[in-house]
């Protein structure tokens, strides 16, 4: 078990990383490509498409993905299940598909601000959402099933695609924004296709079905998980992609475009302590479920993520700006100063994540639905009563303001609700001290020439060795632990 679980987490790792930094990476190809007012447009789009994939999802997958353990030790009932997810996935991505529709129409002159048109942006919206709706099912059954190559060929799949199409459509065609929405929306058909092959002849057990639960409690199982979750992922939203439509009612679309390339140094982050939870919560669930020794498993498990990827957060710290002014120019020079704070913000998210992973397993909820809505919603607030006076930079402090009150309050939520709580809070406070320590005091220190890259790599190297350091030591009492269980 152990061999799979770090085979496995590496692949997770490298591949989810990979197929979202292909979709980030290639931002700045497309700042190259289009005008800056064209590339404001485009990161309003992929905004809203993040959001309008929550919405149609209504947490089906989530819940596809901590039913399926209970299905799996019977092919046939295993089937039963899949046929049934399948048949949701197609009622609720027409059923809710007609509501978005019938309600984005009129709003989304509002929403937008008049930077986009609802014609074609919304129908394009709806059409990759429907496609990768079905696909991240699929995705996550592969998560599930430890099938960690099967799972980022299909990540990595669908990234390829949608960004060589929309390159290809930008470059070819000059079609800016609609262009590069028009790439997404073919590379997701084509990423349809290939997942309802591989459900088809890999997923799906070859015995016959057999009917586990009545159809009508399996839609209250799955609804009455997911559609919680919903709202979770909502206010996760609201916190990580809404910031372009609050920039674009007081800055201009350029200011908007150069944001968003700053974000993508802070959700590159982000994607590392997503992927490791990817490979982590399905060992973690089987762990909770048979294994005495859990808890302490958990305890020295996300101490040695807190180490590593405050290490891993320390070098993105010192190097995000050098690196984006080498890639981008000096003309877009704003996009390092909003780096560093997102770069922190999604280093405490995967605080947030290890200590309220409890309460999934326990299908306990609400109560952080609840509390993130509320955090989300106040510091959006904030943010608009912000930018008007501080500009885009009050986007990114709030970030990881919101984060910050995201995780220490689902850790009291999670103490309160799912005790006991193993986790190091004292070493996550601590490491989480440095990182931001190192975000105030990274302006000061030039970022090109001789001697301001120095300083950054003998800071880097010197903080970054000693967290890895006790990450070995932490690592070393997880194996020792582990040794029992896996004998």
């Amino acid at each position: 078990m152990k061999r799979s679980f770090v085979a496995n987490t590496g692949i997770y790792v490298i591949g989810n990383t990979l197929q979202r930094a292909v979709a980030y990476v290639v931002l700045p190809i497309y700042a190259w490509l289009m005008p800056q007012d064209q590339y404001g447009r485009y990161a309003v789009f992929v905004s809203a498409m993040a959001v309008v994939n929550l919405v149609l999802d209504m947490g089906l997958s989530k819940a596809a993905s901590r039913h399926y353990i209970d299905y799996e030790e019977s092919p046939g009932r295993l089937r039963y299940f899949l046929e049934q997810l399948v048949f949701q996935r197609l009622v609720l991505t027409l059923g809710v598909g007609v509501a978005i529709l019938l309600a984005t129409i009129p709003l989304w002159p509002v929403l937008t601000a008049g930077a986009l048109d609802w014609w074609p942006y919304v129908l394009l919206l709806l059409l990759i959402a429907a496609s990768d709706s079905f696909l991240l099912i699929v995705v996550l059954l592969h998560r599930m099933r430890n099938d960690a190559v099967g799972f980022t060929l299909l990540k990595l799949g669908q990234a390829g695609g949608q960004c060589l199409f929309g390159i290809a459509i930008v470059a070819l065609f000059h079609g800016g924004a609609i262009g590069a929405a028009c790439g997404v929306a073919l590379g997701s058909l084509l990423s349809f296709m290939a997942a309802a092959a591989v459900y088809r002849f890999r997923l799906l057990p070859r015995e016959p079905a057999e009917r586990a639960v009545a159809p009508g409690v399996l839609w209250r199982e799955n609804l009455g998980y997911g559609a919680p979750l919903l709202f979770y992922d909502l206010a996760f939203w609201l916190r990580t992609q809404a910031d372009p439509f609050i920039l674009v009612r007081f800055v201009s679309l350029a200011t908007v475009g150069t944001y968003q390339l700053g974000y993508v140094s802070g959700i590159l982050m982000g994607l590392i302590v997503v992927s490791i939870d990817l490979a982590y919560a399905p060992m973690y669930y089987r762990w909770k479920r048979s294994n005495p020794m859990a808890d302490p498993m958990h305890y020295n498990a996300t101490a040695v993520q807190a180490l590593g990827l405050g290490a891993v957060a320390v070098w993105a710290v010192m190097a995000a700006r050098p690196a984006l002014l080498l890639v981008l120019g000096p003309t877009r020079a704003p996009a390092g100063d909003v780096a560093p704070f997102l770069i922190l913000a999604h280093y405490i998210y995967g605080h947030y994540l290890s200590d309220t992973r409890k309460l999934f397993f326990l299908k306990r909820v609400r109560p952080i639905t609840l509390y993130s809505i509320m955090v989300s919603a106040a510091c959006i607030a904030t943010t608009f009563a912000l930018v008007p006076v501080y500009g885009y930079m009050a986007a990114a402090w709030m970030n990881a303001v919101t984060f910050t009150l995201l995780w220490l309050g689902g850790t009291a939520i999670a103490r309160y609700m799912a005790p006991p709580l193993t986790i190091p809070l004292m070493m996550q406070l601590t490491v989480s001290a440095i990182v931001l320590a190192l975000v105030l005091l990274e302006p000061t220190v030039p970022a090109l020439g001789w001697e301001g890259l120095g300083i950054r790599v003998l800071a880097a190297a010197g903080i970054s060795a000693v967290l890895a350091a006790f990450a070995v030591r932490y690592a070393r009492q997880l194996v020792t632990i582990t040794k029992p269980a896996t004998a």
